[in-house]
């Protein structure tokens, strides 16, 4: 099968190439078919499995960008959002390419990874939530980080005042899961933290995971789960130049988070730029 992308005048009928270039195809520079083609900005994306591109219009010309080898996982993996196009990769992160064609590093990776390989994106515009679905678990996306939900949203449409939801109850989850975004604490160096305090009020019992990369590059190491105690003191010796916090609760009822407060410790003189301390605590 040919692997090509065409384009042709709006209303026209015809794909044939034109003196203008309002009409023609070109090869797709994927190596495998491409599955989406999504608006941003005055561009277009293409994306696929094995990556995506970028095309532009230069007057009727059409310009094809040079492909980069991050693609997603399935073919509904994908939406438009008001930051730029989500999409969920094949290591299952979560990426957003920018209106500046900038590309993130995959987020959320460790609690996207129970779902399935058939991951489906809906987004709405209204309330600014991304609904990211395999059909059996539900995760919600917004500018406060990542939530699971009871339910499971298959489609969002979302007209003036007129919503249509296409949902699924899962009532088999019964604990919540907090993951909080990264944090490099003002500074690129090394870092070590040893205590973390987290203010929390449960019906049941609940759990902290700290994960850390030792470099901006490296994958996330991942603590094994400490239950905080009635104090809300938990001992967690991690290092690295970024971390992220994850607050398990066993049972739904009741679960709510207040703060989360590690003592951090600058082990890299390099970045100290004048600092007089040697520690301090961060909510």
């Amino acid at each position: 099968m040919t692997n090509e992308i065409i384009w042709g005048a709006i209303g026209a009928a015809t794909f044939i190439v034109d003196e203008l270039n309002t009409s023609g195809s070109a090869p797709c520079p994927l190596t495998k078919p491409a599955e989406k083609i999504l608006p941003l900005g005055d561009a277009l994306v293409t994306i696929g499995t094995s990556g995506y591109f970028i095309s532009k219009f230069s007057g009727v010309a059409l310009g094809i960008g040079i492909p980069n080898n991050v693609g997603m996982i399935s073919r509904d993996a994908v939406a438009n959002i008001e930051e730029g196009i989500a999409f969920v990769d094949t290591s299952k992160g979560l990426r957003i390419l920018s209106a500046a064609f900038k590309l993130s590093d995959g987020e959320f990776t460790e609690a996207l990874s129970v779902l399935g390989d058939d991951i489906t994106l809906n987004y709405d515009q209204v309330r600014g939530e991304l609904f990211i679905t395999d059909g059996l678990t539900c995760f919600i996306r917004t500018k406060y980080g990542l939530s699971e939900s009871s339910q499971c949203i298959f489609q969002y449409i979302s007209s003036g005042s007129l919503e249509q939801v296409v949902l699924t109850d899962n009532t088999a989850k019964e604990y919540a899961q907090i993951t909080t975004s990264s944090f490099d604490f003002g500074s690129r160096g090394d870092k070590s933290i040893d205590v973390i305090e987290v203010g929390l009020s449960s019906t049941g019992k609940a759990y902290l995971t700290v994960s850390s990369k030792a470099t901006k590059s490296s994958n996330w190491e991942v603590s094994q789960p400490c239950e905080i105690n009635d104090s809300g003191a938990v001992v967690i010796p991690a290092s690295g130049v970024e971390f992220k916090f994850t607050v398990k609760f066993d049972t739904i009822a009741g679960a709510r988070i207040d703060y989360i407060r590690p003592r951090v410790k600058f082990t890299d003189n390099r970045y100290k730029r004048g600092r007089t301390y040697a520690s301090t605590t961060y909510a």
